[in-house]
């Protein structure tokens, strides 16, 4: 009796962590989860699940220093950590993507602006969030965050209805703003990636 108790909560403690990336996170009431959040313990715990990529545990515990371009396990990776579905893999997966975000390696940086978007687009409400704790890091990721995705619109200027134009992305994100995902941080960064 008691091990259908627990899955029972298993099961409806799932349900809502899932469904709460799709919540508004000006509700005070939802609480998102971040590598930064877990303790040591937690963390050795959540890198021995055999669905992270190796690569990505690579590069988290520095036995990668760099990545660099010339292979396709680069792509892989930043496809991985940005469009993975695996909801137990997201604060991980944002963390590590996080820091190869400040990875200063100018061959990468022509690359990172799709993924920024990729992940955003991906995790919204989730990615907001983050950047409502305001804290030190943080203020350096977002900065980050905004330098790749313009970078990326300027070399998109010529594109039309794609995600990775600013109009395009402008109009998505609104409505994301407008539909569940709350913010003001929104429009601060619709602002912040305006390329005039």
């Amino acid at each position: 009796m008691n091990n259908i108790k627990i899955f029972i909560l298993f099961f409806f403690a799932v349900i809502f962590y899932k469904d709460g990336f799709n919540q508004n996170i000006s509700d005070p009431e939802y609480h998102y989860i971040y590598w930064e959040d877990f303790s040591e313990t937690e963390k050795e715990e959540i890198i021995k699940n055999k669905e992270i990529v190796n690569t990505a545990i690579e590069y988290y515990t520095k036995e990668i220093k760099t990545l660099t371009p010339d292979g396709p396990e680069m792509f892989d990776l930043l496809k991985e950590l940005t469009h993975s579905d695996n909801i137990d893999l997201v604060p991980f997966y944002f963390y590590v993507f996080n820091q190869i975000c400040l990875d200063q390696n100018a061959s990468l940086g022509e690359v990172k602006g799709k993924y920024c978007i990729d992940f955003i687009k991906k995790h919204p409400c989730y990615f907001f969030n983050y950047f409502s704790r305001k804290t030190k890091k943080s203020n350096k990721i977002w900065n980050c965050y905004i330098n790749r995705i313009k970078y990326e619109f300027l070399m998109n200027t010529d594109l039309k209805d794609s995600i990775y134009t600013h109009d395009y992305f402008e109009k998505w994100l609104l409505d994301i703003n407008n539909n569940f995902c709350r913010t003001h941080l929104i429009k601060l960064f619709i602002s912040e990636t305006n390329l005039e």
